[in-house]
């Protein structure tokens, strides 16, 4: 786990980095307020695993921004970032009543006054740490769609924004999918919703057992998903969506009733050609694409380029 440190005393600080990366976490160190919303704030705050920071060791006293505002600024963020919570320990000094209570409200976790001892440092950050992880379950439960179990429509959503602004960034090209469950309306008709249902799982169960794991699946609307594809560039995308409509037509899906076959329309499109695209420009394109291949009988894939806008 990734843990900053906001020390102005440069002793204090390397004693800090010292111990807390015996203890196997991974250190960022900062010498004012000022530099630590700045590394919080960074486009590359991330690791090539995906850790961010999730822990704060924070002074009360600290040039430019102080340990106080800093927590007020980082809980005020959390209200547009609600997946991104940062347990915060405040260090300081005071240790009256009225100065912890402060710290507390103004968004801290925990509070140590100096000199603390190591031992119970460690503890803390431990304590940090169970709460991370159970804030990150609970992340991920408000995060995924209750019948699929895909992620939900913010979600992809906020993957696809994500990832259009990190491949910019490094030049690769981004493609998506959208795919439309043909005739599922009739099924729920004729059948019922629980019918429905089945189908809407077994089908998304069949996309995502057949991509990679590294890419983005979620269900974007009633019977609409999107795939979010990293590094995949037009001539990709195809073959792409081929597999996964033979994943889910390949085999008739048992029903209470019997078997039903079932089939999908495809829409795709890719940044590969217009690098500057943005995600709201590439789904509107997959959106008019899967529109066409509905239009063409179904059971198949359309891939438009996205358009530049006069």
């Amino acid at each position: 786990m990734k843990v900053l440190i906001a020390e102005d005393s440069m002793i204090s600080c390397r004693a800090l980095e010292s111990n807390i990366q015996t203890w196997g976490y991974e250190v960022i160190t900062t010498r004012n307020g000022q530099e630590a919303w700045d590394a919080l704030n960074a486009k590359e705050r991330t690791l090539t695993n995906g850790n961010k920071i999730r822990i704060a060791l924070l002074d009360w006293e600290m040039p430019k921004i102080n340990g106080i505002e800093l927590c007020q600024r980082i809980r005020s963020r959390r209200k547009v970032q609600p997946q991104d919570y940062i347990y915060i320990i405040l260090m300081t000094g005071r240790d009256n009543q009225e100065d912890i209570l402060q710290g507390l409200e103004a968004g801290a976790d925990d509070y140590m006054t100096k000199p603390f001892d190591y031992t119970e440092l460690k503890i803390r950050l431990q304590n940090g740490e169970r709460v991370i992880e159970q804030e990150k379950i609970q992340d991920q439960i408000q995060a995924t769609d209750s019948l699929t179990r895909l992620w939900n429509r913010n979600k992809i959503l906020e993957f696809l924004d994500e990832e259009i602004d990190r491949s910019s960034r490094q030049n690769q090209p981004t493609s998506v999918l959208l795919m439309d469950i043909d005739g599922l309306a009739r099924v729920n008709e004729s059948d019922g919703f629980a019918a429905g249902d089945h189908i809407l799982k077994e089908v998304s169960a069949r996309i995502h057992d057949s991509m990679r794991r590294y890419d983005k699946l979620g269900r974007l609307g009633d019977d609409e998903f999107l795939g979010v594809f990293p590094n995949c560039r037009e001539e990709h995308i195809q073959h792409i969506a081929e597999r996964l409509r033979r994943a889910v037509v390949q085999d008739a899906i048992q029903m209470e009733s019997g078997t039903r076959e079932v089939s999908l329309s495809l829409g795709g499109a890719s940044t590969s050609i217009f690098v500057s695209c943005t995600g709201p420009q590439l789904l509107s394109t997959a959106q008019e694409a899967v529109a066409k291949a509905k239009a063409q009988g179904g059971n198949t894939t359309v891939l438009l380029q996205p358009q530049r806008k006069q």
